[in-house]
């Protein structure tokens, strides 16, 4: 986030990703991904443990990995679609409405998850999978659509004046305490909470729609 945001605010031209800074953001996720496989491989659960588990069938796993993977796209697509012409109907802004309403339905999968895996008693899975999809969005998504479309990727002054600050403070506000405690506590969700709604407030009230 750091520096992804850095890069908005003090390289190339201000408030725009370049197609240099995207291509470096793509190679340190690159660099990232290679690190955790290498982490991972270290890291592998011992025969003894693996023996525990149910047995692996590839086939039924990569049929419901394929599935889960297309109810993801098109439950995505359908919450965005209709959402974002109901925000329109009611005169929100373009970037209000990518900002609230298509957020909340990008975001549904990763709420799904992490509910299911933190029911399963897997909680490592449900952090890893909000932090990793945080990271893939600012190293993976917006590099590739400043890459796609051939021209810098330009943030408008909402974003420079509120939300890549608020970003970063939200952010903040939920690993600095998580990573002193060594957990996420209720009084951090809390906290996030509380920021999230004041953002909202400030942006409705000071950007309108």
């Amino acid at each position: 986030s750091v520096i992804f945001f850095g890069m908005l605010l003090f390289f190339g031209a201000s408030g725009e990703i370049t197609f240099w800074e995207a291509l470096v953001l793509v190679i340190l996720l690159i660099g990232y991904v290679a690190w955790t496989v290498v982490s991972a491989l270290k890291n592998r659960i011992s025969s003894d443990e693996n023996a525990a588990e149910k047995p692996f069938v590839w086939w039924k796993c990569a049929l419901c990995l394929i599935g889960g993977v297309a109810a993801i796209i098109f439950g995505g697509d359908m919450v965005v679609d209709h959402d974002s012409s109901l925000g329109r109907m009611v005169g929100m802004s373009e970037s209000l409405v990518g900002l609230t309403i298509c957020a909340v339905g990008t975001s549904l999968p990763e709420l799904v998850t992490t509910i299911t895996a933190i029911r399963k008693k897997q909680s490592s899975l449900s952090v890893g999978n909000i932090i990793g999809a945080n990271i893939m969005d600012l190293t993976l998504i917006m590099p590739l659509c400043a890459l796609l479309q051939g021209k810098p990727l330009a943030v408008e002054n909402q974003g420079m004046l509120l939300d890549v600050p608020a970003c970063l403070i939200v952010s903040a506000a939920a690993m600095v305490p998580a990573l002193v405690c060594g957990k996420f506590k209720r009084w951090i969700g809390v906290l996030i909470g509380v920021l999230y709604i004041a953002y909202l407030v400030i942006m409705f009230t000071y950007f309108g729609a």
